[in-house]
């Protein structure tokens, strides 16, 4: 079984993959896809935004992040470039899945035309506060953790598109119960 995992950043959606990857789950981490990414699209990169963005001859993604999440239209193009990349790894990567659990993980699952390949989807449900927190917990500043929150407010959205939602306002274990009941009414036992 695929199953997407969606949620805005610092939802716990990665958390929750990490856990069942210690159950035998197959992991496709899209933001993992994203920053493998940026050395085969660096040069398009440099040419959208500049040599600004890089630190002894790489990509710095602390400084395209600053950038792109101050600029909606920036992040579009980052987008551009990334978004098929990302796809086309990821497919390639679920040609390797041969667990009884693939997880597809990544925010924009369905702006990735990712979700069409998932046999289900789950939302991870957060306050932006909350997320603010564990994003800072993460090392960001909080200005970014708003910035990129406030970038992914289309999500929301999307919840009408998943087959389960869950709410990760409680612990990490509360949270991965919650996710492995939906997986055993699934007929997937983690």
């Amino acid at each position: 079984m695929i199953v997407g995992f969606v949620g805005k950043a610092g939802s716990g959606k990665s958390t929750a993959a990490e856990r069942l990857e210690g159950f035998g789950a197959d992991i496709i981490s899209l933001d993992e896809l994203g920053h493998d990414s940026l050395d085969e699209k660096k040069e398009q990169i440099v040419d959208s935004f500049g040599k600004s963005i890089l630190t002894c001859g790489k990509v710095d993604r602390k400084k395209l992040s600053k950038k792109v999440f101050q600029d909606s239209k920036l992040l579009l193009r980052l987008n551009e470039i990334l978004h098929p990349v990302i796809r086309r790894k990821a497919l390639k990567a679920l040609e390797g899945c041969h667990s009884k659990l693939c997880i597809i993980d990544g925010a924009l699952i369905h702006e990735i035309g990712l979700a069409d390949y998932c046999d289900k989807v789950i939302w991870f449900e957060c306050t932006n506060e909350a997320s603010v927190e564990r994003l800072m917990k993460r090392g960001m500043s909080r200005s970014l953790a708003e910035s990129i929150l406030h970038s992914q407010s289309h999500l929301d959205s999307m919840k009408v598109m998943v087959s389960a939602e869950v709410s990760t306002s409680g612990s990490i274990d509360e949270t991965f119960d919650k996710v492995r009941e939906i997986l055993f009414e699934w007929g997937v036992v983690v």
